[in-house]
C-alpha cells in the first residue's frame, strides 16, 4: 500500500523533471494534446496564427466567466493585444489577396497570357511523367521505341524549361508592384492600403466597409502594436493615460470582436472565391466575370440580335459606365466562353458526345441497362467528358458550385484522360444523372443536357441533389464551426451575466 501511494508523486516528479530538462522544441509531448505541429509539419499559415489570437480572445473573456482566477484588470491588456493583433493579421492576409486581384486586372492581358501558361506547363509536366514511365530505369528490354521516348522527353523537358522562364518573366511584369510582405505593425497605414485599391471589384467594397467602424477603436490609440503589450511608450509617458483611457468595458471588447471576426472571416472566403474567378482570365479592365455573366443573359439572341442591339447596348454602357469600345470588347469575350455564349441562345459545343452514349447513359440512369454492360460501347474519350461533367458541377466538394467554373472545362478534361485514366466504375449513372446534367447546363452544353433531361421527366432516374453554389472551403467551414462554438458559449454566459444585473 505503502509503495502504491509514493508511485503517483514519484511518477508526477519523473514526467516534471523530464520536461524541466527538454528543449520545447522538436519534441512532442506524452500527451498528443500538449504537441502543436508548426512550421512545415502541419500546414500551417498566417491564418492559422490569426485564429489563433481570435482563440485567445475569447478563451480570456470566457474565464471571468467560468472561475474566480482571472479578473479584467488581470486580462485586459492579454485581450486587448490578442484583438488588435487578430485585426492586423487579418489586414494583411486580407490586402494580399486584394492586391493580387488589382495588380491582375491592372495588367488584365499579361495575367490573362500567365494563367494559359501555367496550364501549360501543366500539360507538358503530365506528358513528361508519361513518358518518363516509358523508360525502363534499369535498361532492361521495353515495348517502346526508347530512343524515340528519349528524345520525345528531352524536347519535353525543354519546352518546360523555357514555358517556367517566360512564366516567371510574365508574373514579375504583372505582379512587380506587389510587396512580398508588409513589414508595418501601423493598422491605419494597413487600412489606407486596402482602401486605395479595394474598389478593383465592388463585392470586395461592399464586404470590407462594415468593419472600419471596429477599425477606428484600435488604429488611433495603438498604431505600433505596443500599447497592449508595454505600460510605457518609447517616449516614457504612459500609453492608456496618454489616450485618457480609464476604463475598458470588456464586453463591448468581445461583442465588438465577434462582429470582426464576422467580418473578415466573410471577408476571406469571399476573396477566396474571387481570385479563382480572376484566374480563369474571364474579366476585363472594367467588368469582373460576375458582370459578364449578368450582361450575358441580357443580351438578344441571336435571332432578334440585330434588331435590338442597339437599345440593348444603349442600357448596358448606362448601367454598367463602359464606353462602346469596351461592350463591344466584353461582347468578344462572351461570344467566346461557352457558358455565356449559350445564355445569349449561341452554344459552342465541346468534343463530341455521340446520342447513342448519352442514350445509352441516360437508360442506365432509368435502370433500363446495366451499366457495367452498356458501357464497354462507350470510348473512353466520352467516358472522361461524362465524368468530369458530373465533376465541374462541383458535388464531390465542399465548394459545391464554387469547385470550378465552365472555364476548367478543358483542364479538367485532359486530366481526366491523361492523369485519372477514367473507367466505367468511376460512373455511376443513377446516382450523378443529375450532377452531369447541371455540369452541362454550367458549361453552356443545352443540347447534350437536354437530351438527358428526358430521362430525368421520364420519373424513373434518381432525384436530382441541388448542386446550387455554396459558400465554403472545408477550412472555413472548420474555422467558422469552431468560432461559433467558442462564441455561443462566451456570450451565453455575457447574457446570463447580463440577466443577473
Amino acid at each position: 500500500m505503502e509503495h502504491t501511494e509514493s508511485k503517483g508523486p514519484d511518477k508526477y516528479e519523473r514526467i516534471r523533471r523530464h520536461y524541466l530538462e527538454t528543449s520545447p522544441y522538436n519534441e512532442a509531448a506524452y500527451d498528443s494534446r500538449f504537441t502543436a505541429c508548426v512550421g512545415s509539419n502541419g500546414n500551417y499559415g498566417q491564418d492559422t496564427i490569426c485564429d489563433g489570437f481570435c482563440d485567445a480572445v475569447q478563451i480570456l473573456l470566457c474565464s471571468l466567466m467560468q472561475n474566480g482566477d482571472a479578473t479584467a484588470d488581470s486580462i485586459v491588456y492579454p485581450v486587448l493585444f490578442c484583438v488588435r493583433h487578430s485585426i492586423e493579421l487579418y489586414l494583411k492576409d486580407v490586402y494580399s489577396t486584394i492586391l493580387y486581384i488589382y495588380c491582375a486586372k491592372a495588367h488584365r492581358d499579361t495575367f490573362v497570357k500567365l494563367q494559359k501558361l501555367r496550364r501549360v506547363e501543366y500539360w507538358i509536366s503530365q506528358r513528361l511523367e508519361l513518358r518518363r514511365g516509358q523508360l525502363d530505369p534499369n535498361g532492361l528490354s521495353v515495348s517502346v521505341d526508347e530512343v524515340a521516348v528519349q528524345k520525345s522527353t528531352e524536347v519535353l523537358e525543354r519546352r518546360k524549361t523555357v514555358i517556367e522562364a517566360r512564366i516567371a518573366e510574365l508574373y514579375d511584369l504583372c505582379f512587380h508592384e506587389a510587396e512580398p510582405d508588409v513589414y508595418t505593425h501601423d493598422l491605419k497605414n494597413l487600412k489606407e492600403r486596402i482602401l486605395n485599391i479595394y474598389e478593383a471589384d465592388s463585392r470586395i467594397k461592399d464586404a470590407f466597409d462594415p468593419v472600419l467602424p471596429y477599425l477606428a477603436y484600435y488604429e488611433d490609440i495603438d498604431p505600433q502594436g505596443d500599447a497592449f503589450r508595454y505600460l510605457f511608450s518609447r517616449e516614457g509617458k504612459p500609453h492608456l493615460e496618454k489616450n485618457r483611457i480609464q476604463r475598458v468595458n470588456l464586453l463591448a471588447v468581445g461583442f465588438q470582436h465577434e462582429e470582426i471576426h464576422k467580418i473578415f472571416e466573410e471577408l476571406r472566403l469571399l476573396l477566396y472565391c474571387l481570385r479563382r474567378e480572376y484566374e480563369t482570365g474571364t474579366f476585363t479592365k472594367d467588368l469582373s466575370r460576375e458582370q459578364l455573366k449578368e450582361i450575358s443573359k441580357m443580351l438578344p439572341p441571336p435571332q432578334e440580335f440585330a434588331d435590338k442591339i442597339k437599345a440593348v447596348k444603349r442600357e448596358l454602357k448606362e448601367r454598367y459606365q463602359i464606353g462602346s469600345n469596351k461592350f463591344d470588347s466584353a461582347l468578344a469575350l462572351i461570344r467566346r466562353n461557352r457558358e455565356f455564349s449559350c445564355n445569349m441562345g449561341k452554344e459552342l459545343v465541346f468534343s463530341h458526345l455521340s446520342e447513342s452514349t448519352l442514350r445509352t447513359f441516360g437508360e442506365c440512369a432509368a435502370g433500363r441497362l446495366d451499366w457495367v454492360q452498356a458501357s464497354k460501347g462507350i470510348c473512353s474519350d466520352e467516358l472522361c467528358l461524362l465524368f468530369v461533367f458530373s465533376d465541374i458541377s462541383g458535388w464531390r466538394y465542399m465548394e459545391r458550385g464554387l469547385a470550378y467554373y465552365s472555364e476548367d472545362l478543358l483542364f479538367l478534361y485532359r486530366n481526366a484522360k491523361y492523369e485519372k485514366r477514367i473507367a466505367p466504375h468511376d460512373l455511376h449513372p443513377k446516382e450523378e444523372i443529375c450532377h452531369v446534367i447541371n455540369g452541362m447546363r454550367k458549361c453552356g452544353q443545352a443540347t447534350y443536357a437536354a437530351i438527358l433531361e428526358s430521362y430525368i421527366r421520364e420519373g424513373d432516374s434518381a432525384p436530382c441533389r441541388s448542386t446550387k453554389t455554396m459558400a465554403g472551403t472545408s477550412k472555413i467551414r472548420t474555422q467558422v464551426r469552431k468560432l461559433k462554438e467558442l462564441l455561443g458559449r462566451f456570450l451565453q454566459n455575457c447574457l446570463n451575466a447580463l440577466v443577473g444585473i
